[in-house]
């Protein structure tokens, strides 16, 4: 083990000066090579992004490598299982001909676009995906969430013929959907109103609860896709990582926590990471 530990940090070494993380859970900074270590023991990582930065895609490719070359010192068969909240259900052949050589990387941005209403910027993910589809024998690549036009039909329609449908389509266990604690609102409101979260404590506001259910909705089909991947998993050293944006993953509410709710991956077993944008870098 500690030489396997030994080349993880001897290859994030050169990340150190361009890359700082913090864990929500207990608000500690870490540098590239104090991680490398960690994740050697980690079978679930999340990490909550800012859409589409280049700093942070390339901190999100760092902790894959780091990922990867843990899958290929513990032997053959080990993969890294990636969750990506920017493709929906719905376009998981398209990641799956893309990971086979069927298609390319602009073959595959061209039918996203056509395919769904997501809106991500794949471009900036380029060296992502590629580096996962050049690693494909360590790396499976999953959409990670429900189609948009479910969360607004929820909305509209309410839950019962939704969570039937979804149920049918095999992107629910359930026909009940969990519901959103008061502390994950106060933190969802805060994201759409501006509000402080740190500072504001009182002015918690009550219009935003209408869709809140939405949210809770895409957090539990993230959570479920998840689940039934760990469920499925035949290698005790396999590694799941979940990709989403920081809304949907900060303070271990959203999908960690309905992960957590399947008692799967003990919480020593996992690690919750975030890019804040109030840091000097990232």
């Amino acid at each position: 083990m500690i030489s396997k530990l030994t080349s993880l940090v001897k290859m994030a070494e050169a990340w150190n000066t361009s890359h700082t993380l913090v864990q929500p859970d207990g608000g500690k900074f870490l540098l590239m090579t104090a991680l490398a270590e960690k994740l050697a023991d980690k079978r679930l990582v999340y990490f909550g992004e800012s859409h589409e930065q280049p700093e942070v895609v390339d901190l999100e490719l760092k902790v894959l490598k780091i990922l990867v070359e843990v899958a290929k010192l513990n032997g053959k068969g080990s993969v890294v299982n990636v969750f990506m909240e920017h493709f929906n259900f719905e376009q998981q052949d398209y990641l799956n001909q893309y990971m086979q050589g069927i298609i390319n990387e602009k073959q595959l941005f061209k039918l996203y676009k056509e395919s769904g209403s997501e809106g991500h910027d794949l471009e900036a993910y380029t060296n992502f995906i590629s580096f996962a589809r050049n690693n494909s024998t360590n790396v499976r690549l999953y959409a990670g969430f429900i189609p948009r036009k479910f969360a607004q039909r929820l909305v509209k329609e309410g839950e019962e013929p939704v969570l039937q449908e979804l149920k049918t389509l095999g992107y629910l266990n359930t026909l009940n959907l969990p519901p959103g604690s008061e502390n994950h609102y106060n933190f969802f409101e805060s994201l759409i109103s501006g509000r402080n979260l740190e500072t504001d404590f009182q002015s918690v506001g009550e219009r935003f609860k209408r869709i809140f259910p939405a949210q809770v909705l895409k957090d539990t089909a993230m959570a479920t896709a998840i689940a039934n991947s760990i469920k499925n998993s035949t290698d005790t050293s396999d590694k799941f990582l979940v990709l989403a944006g920081a809304g949907h993953i900060d303070y271990r509410f959203g999908v960690p926590e309905r992960v957590d709710s399947f008692n799967l991956v003990p919480k020593e077993e996992t690690i919750i990471l975030t890019v804040r944008n109030d840091l000097q870098h990232i």
